[in-house]
C-alpha cells in the first residue's frame, strides 16, 4: 500500500484539540498569546498526528456506519480481545488472558478509575518524574497524594531510574500504587527487562500494586522492542497493564483502551 505522508489535511471545523483547543489544553485558557497566526502554527503532538488514519481503520468504521443504529453499545463478543491478543503475540511475544481483559474509554479514564477503586484515604501513589500530567491529576481528583521519584539524567541526556530513591519511597507503609509509564513519557525511555524486573520486585516486596501505562508501546525506534512488564511476571496478580491503539494508529478520538 502506498500512503501519501505529504498530504496536508485541513482539520478546521472538526473540533480537533490540536487545531482549535490547544490553548485551553496546554495553557489552561484561551487567551494565551501566540507569536504567529494559528494557521501558521505547527502541531507536533505524539498523541495526535497530522497523518490520516490507516485505510483499514477508516474502512472498518465506514462498514459500521452502513448499519445505521448507534444505540447503547459495549463489548459482548471476543472480536476485540482476539485482535488485541493476536497483536500482542505478534509484536511482544506475549499472550494476554481473556479473563483478565477489560475495556475503558481511554487510558486516562482508567487511571482515574483505578485510583478510586483501589486506594483508600491516606494511601499514596508513586511515579517517576518528569511525568505525564494525568498521573498527578488522577491522584489529586480523588484526594490521593502523589509522591515522585526523579529520574537521573546523565551527560548524554539519558534518563535512568534512581533505584535507591525508588526503594526508599516504596518502603513507606502508606504507599499502595506505582504508576509506571513504559515506554516513558516524556523522556522516551524504553526500560530494559532488568529495569522492569527490579522495579516490579521492589513493588512486590512492599505490597505495592503496579499500574503500567504502556500506551506508547508501538512508537519505537528501529531495532528496539517493547516488553510488557506483566510478560516478565506471568503469575503475578499485582500488575495492571493499560494499552490502546490510539497513539499507534492515530485513533485517540475514538476513546477506547484495554486494561
Amino acid at each position: 500500500m502506498n500512503v501519501d505522508f505529504d498530504q496536508i489535511i485541513d482539520r478546521s471545523n472538526t473540533n480537533a484539540v490540536a487545531r482549535h483547543g490547544f490553548r485551553r489544553y496546554l495553557f489552561d485558557g484561551d487567551d494565551f498569546p501566540m507569536p504567529c497566526d494559528d494557521d501558521d502554527a505547527m502541531s507536533m503532538w505524539v498523541a495526535d498526528m497530522a497523518f490520516a488514519s490507516a485505510p483499514a481503520a477508516v474502512d472498518a468504521m465506514r462498514a459500521r456506519l452502513d448499519h445505521p443504529i448507534f444505540g447503547y453499545t459495549a463489548v459482548f463478543d471476543d472480536e476485540l480481545f482476539d485482535a488485541y491478543r493476536d497483536w500482542c503475540v505478534e509484536q511482544y511475544d506475549w499472550k494476554p488472558e481473556r479473563d483478565h481483559f477489560l475495556t475503558s474509554p481511554g487510558v486516562v479514564p482508567a487511571l482515574y478509575d483505578l485510583v478510586e477503586h483501589i486506594l483508600k484515604p491516606g494511601e499514596q501513589v508513586l511515579t517517576l518524574t518528569p511525568a505525564y500530567g494525568h498521573f498527578k491529576n488522577a491522584s489529586d481528583y480523588h484526594g490521593i497524594n502523589l509522591v515522585t521519584s526523579g529520574l537521573i539524567e546523565d551527560e548524554n541526556g539519558r534518563f535512568d531510574v534512581d533505584f535507591a530513591d525508588l526503594e526508599a519511597k516504596l518502603a513507606d507503609p502508606s504507599m499502595r500504587m506505582f504508576f509506571l509509564c513504559h515506554p516513558h513519557n516524556p523522556t522516551g525511555r524504553v526500560f530494559s527487562d532488568d529495569e522492569l524486573r527490579r522495579m516490579a520486585e521492589l513493588c512486590f516486596a512492599n505490597d505495592v500494586l503496579v499500574v503500567s501505562d504502556e500506551i506508547h508501546c508501538d512508537l519505537l525506534r528501529h531495532g528496539v522492542t517493547h516488553t510488557p512488564m506483566v510478560k516478565l511476571f506471568p503469575d503475578s496478580d499485582q500488575i495492571i497493564t493499560c494499552m490502546s491503539a490510539s497513539k499507534t494508529f492515530n485513533l485517540a478520538g475514538l476513546g477506547t483502551a484495554i486494561v
